[in-house]
């Protein structure tokens, strides 16, 4: 569906298909010197303390009556660990899907404490953001 028709004004309106979640708390409430000393950040990956990378992701919405496409897209952080996201790499360059798990980091309206939910992210060479899963 890319146009509703609105009950009020009787008009169609474009669906509201995404939204994209703020960059960590994690990372925000840093002052900007302990950010500097703390978090290195390349193309959009940030590892902070050399333990943590925040990676940015897809939480997909489906459906119930179609299930080929996501309605609703949240674009949300997640942590995982750093060594075991660089254990990862071969399986990158092979262009491989991946799978890792993680922690939601990312506040996503509308819905309470989703902070710290298990995730797994799968990285597939089809896709150009990776899909979070909510374990």
């Amino acid at each position: 569906m890319e146009k509703y028709k609105c009950n009020i004004c009787g008009k169609k309106h474009p669906v509201f298909r995404a939204m994209k979640s703020p960059m960590p708390a994690m990372i925000r409430n840093m002052s900007d010197k302990e950010r500097d000393e703390r978090v290195f950040e390349h193309d959009g990956l940030f590892i902070v303390d050399r333990k943590h990378m925040l990676l940015n992701g897809c939480i997909q919405i489906f459906h119930e009556e179609d299930a080929s496409q996501s309605f609703f897209d949240w674009q949300a952080w997640v942590s995982v660990d750093a060594r075991e996201f660089a254990g990862k790499r071969p399986h990158f360059e092979m262009n491989e899907e991946v799978r890792i798990k993680g922690k939601l980091n990312s506040e996503v309206i509308f819905y309470e404490k989703v902070v710290g939910l298990d995730v797994e992210m799968l990285f597939s060479p089809k896709q150009v953001i990776p899909t979070i899963h909510i374990l």
